[in-house]
C-alpha cells in the first residue's frame, strides 16, 4: 500500500490493523523523487537533525486494545543515499488538537521501536512517521525505501510468567508450595502432566502429587495477548512408610489381620518380621501372628524409608444392639436418637454410610440425615465389632411411594436380586451396603415393566441393605445373599 506524502496528513491518517508481524503489508513506499511536506513543528525533543533538512511526513493512526503497546517501523530499501534516519511521534486527542506523547529515532538497526504505555482501551492514536533521506529530484542517483509498520500489544508481562518454588522434591510427602508473579487482567490455570487441575485458578498452588507441573495464564484481553504456558516443573512428592491396618490393629479370636502402606507408582515394598519376610513385596500384607512388624519402602528418588507396628492378641468385643427411641423415617426437620448400652472399657464410633462421623463417639447419638447407621466397638486390645445397622429413610419418599409398593426378590438370594417398581416412578441411583454401613459396587441391569437386576453372586454370605433412589425420594431395603 502505497501511502502518498503530497496528501497523506492527520485527517487522511491510514489506519493501522493490529499485527505482531514483521511481514505485515508494506504501508509506505517512497523515493528519492518524493518531495518534503511536512506541516507542523517536530515535536520529539531527542534529536534536532529533522529541524534543518527537508522532511517528509506520513500519518496514521491505530486504536488501542491494550493500555501498552509496540509500535515498530521495519526500513529496507535499495540504492539508498543520503541520510536514512526516519523518525517516529505518538499523539492523543485528535487532528485539532492534537498532544504529543512520545517518540524515537532510527538507531542504524533496520528498524525503529516505540513502546506506548498508559493508553485507554478504545481510544484513537496518531503516529507520525518522519523521513529526511532526501536527495534533490535533479540528481541523476535515485533511491527507493519501503516502510512496514507493525502494531503489537506489549505482552512481555504475561510472557515473562514463570513458576517458583521451594524445592522440588519433598521426601516426607509434604506439599511443596509453586507460586508465579500476580498479574492483574488475567486469570490462571494449573495443569499437572498437561492436564487441568480442578479449582487450581490463582497464582500459587500446592502440589501434593508426582509430575509435571505447568501454569496457564490467558489475559483477559486475549484479541490483544495469547496465552502463555510456563515451563514445566517436575515435582518429586515421596511416599514415606506409614503403616495402617485396613481391618483390626490386632489378631482378635484369633482372626488375622491385614497391614497396608501407601500405594503409588514406583515404588517397592518389603516386609519383615524384623528380617525380610520372603515374598512380602506388595503394598499390602496379611498378618496371622502376633509380632513386630516393618515395612521398607522406596520410591527411586528419595531414600528408603522405615515403619513398624506391633500386632498383639485379643478377644473380640461384642457390639450393643443399636435401638431407635422413635420413628427411623424423618419428615420436616425431626431427629431420632439410636442408642445402644455402653460397656465399660468399650470405645465407640458411629458411622453412616460406611464413613465416620466426627465426635460421634459415645453409645447414644441423633440421627438427623438419612442413611445406613452403624456402630462400631472397641476395646483395648483393638479388636473390633460393628452392630447391627439401621436404615434412617426421609419421608418425602413415602408420600406418593412406600416402601411397600417396591419388590425385592427373590429375598434370600443367591445369583440375581430383582428389584420391581411401580411403572409410573424410576430409579434414578443404587446403593449396596453391608451390615457395617459400608459401600459395596453395584450394577444394576433395567429390564422391562419396571424391573432392575442386580448381580449379587460375587458378594459373600451375610445380611445388606440397598438403597434406592427414585424420583420421589430413597427408600431402604434389606435382603439376605446366600449361596
Amino acid at each position: 500500500m502505497h501511502v502518498n506524502a503530497q496528501t497523506n496528513s492527520c485527517e487522511t491518517a491510514f489506519p493501522l490493523v493490529f499485527s505482531c508481524s514483521q511481514n505485515a503489508q508494506s504501508f509506505i513506499t517512497l523515493s528519492s523523487t518524493d518531495s518534503p511536506n511536512v506541516t507542523m513543528p517536530l515535536a520529539c525533543p531527542l534529536v534536532d537533525e529533522f529541524q534543518s533538512l527537508p522532511t517528509r511526513e506520513y500519518w496514521m493512526k491505530f486504536t488501542a486494545i491494550h493500555p501498552d503497546m509496540y509500535v515498530t517501523l521495519y526500513i529496507s530499501g535499495s540504492n539508498q543515499f543520503g541520510l536514512s534516519a526516519p523518525m517516529l511521534e505518538v499523539y492523543s486527542g485528535n487532528c485539532a488538537a492534537l498532544e504529543y506523547d512520545t517518540c524515537w529515532y532510527y538507531q542504524g538497526n533496520g528498524s525503529v521501536n516505540i513502546v506506548t504505555r498508559g493508553l485507554t482501551v478504545g481510544q484513537d492514536y496518531y503516529l507520525r512517521i518522519l523521513d529526511n533521506n532526501y536527495v534533490d529530484p535533479t540528481d541523476p542517483f535515485g533511491w527507493q525505501l519501503y516502510y512496514n509498520v507493525a502494531l503489537c500489544a506489549n505482552c512481555s508481562d504475561v510472557n515473562g510468567a514463570s513458576v517458583s518454588s521451594t524445592s522440588t522434591q519433598s521426601c516426607d510427602g509434604s506439599a511443596i508450595p509453586l507460586s508465579a508473579t500476580a498479574l492483574d487482567g488475567v486469570t490462571y490455570q494449573w495443569q499437572l502432566n498437561g492436564e487441568n487441575i480442578a479449582g487450581a485458578a490463582t497464582n500459587q498452588i500446592s502440589a501434593t502429587l508426582t509430575g509435571n507441573y505447568s501454569l496457564i495464564v490467558s489475559p483477559n484481553d486475549s484479541v490483544a495477548c495469547s496465552s502463555y504456558t510456563t515451563n514445566l516443573s517436575n515435582i518429586h512428592i515421596g511416599t514415606p512408610a506409614n503403616i495402617s491396618t485396613a481391618g483390626q490393629p490386632a489378631l482378635c479370636n484369633g482372626q488375622s489381620t491385614e497391614l497396608t502402606a501407601p500405594l503409588a507408582s514406583g515404588n517397592t515394598y518389603q516386609w519383615g518380621n524384623p528380617s525380610a519376610i520372603s515374598g512380602a513385596i506388595a503394598s499390602n500384607y496379611t498378618v496371622s501372628t502376633p509380632g513386630t512388624y516393618t515395612l521398607t519402602l522406596n520410591d527411586g528418588i528419595c531414600p528408603a524409608s522405615t515403619d513398624e507396628i506391633t500386632i498383639g492378641t485379643g478377644t473380640q468385643p461384642t457390639a450393643p444392639l443399636i435401638t431407635p427411641q422413635g420413628s427411623l423415617v424423618l419428615c420436616d426437620g425431626s431427629t431420632v436418637l439410636l442408642s445402644a448400652q455402653a460397656t465399660a472399657g468399650i470405645t465407640y464410633q458411629w458411622t453412616l454410610d460406611g464413613t465416620v462421623i466426627s465426635n460421634a463417639i459415645t453409645a447414644n447419638f441423633t440421627a438427623d440425615a438419612t442413611g445406613i447407621y452403624c456402630l462400631i466397638a472397641a476395646n483395648a486390645s483393638g479388636c473390633r465389632d460393628t452392630s447391627n445397622c439401621l436404615p434412617v429413610t426421609n419421608c418425602v419418599g413415602f408420600e406418593t411411594l412406600a416402601s411397600s409398593d417396591i419388590a425385592l426378590y427373590p429375598n434370600p438370594v443367591s445369583q440375581a436380586l430383582t428389584i420391581e417398581i411401580p411403572s409410573n416412578h424410576r430409579i434414578e441411583s443404587m446403593a449396596l451396603l453391608d451390615i457395617q454401613g459400608r459401600v459395596i459396587y453395584v450394577q444394576a441391569y433395567n429390564s422391562p415393566n419396571g424391573k432392575y437386576q442386580v448381580p449379587v453372586s460375587e458378594i459373600s454370605n451375610g445380611i445388606y441393605f440397598i438403597s434406592i433412589y427414585t424420583t420421589q425420594g430413597k427408600i431402604t431395603k434389606r435382603f439376605v445373599k446366600t449361596e
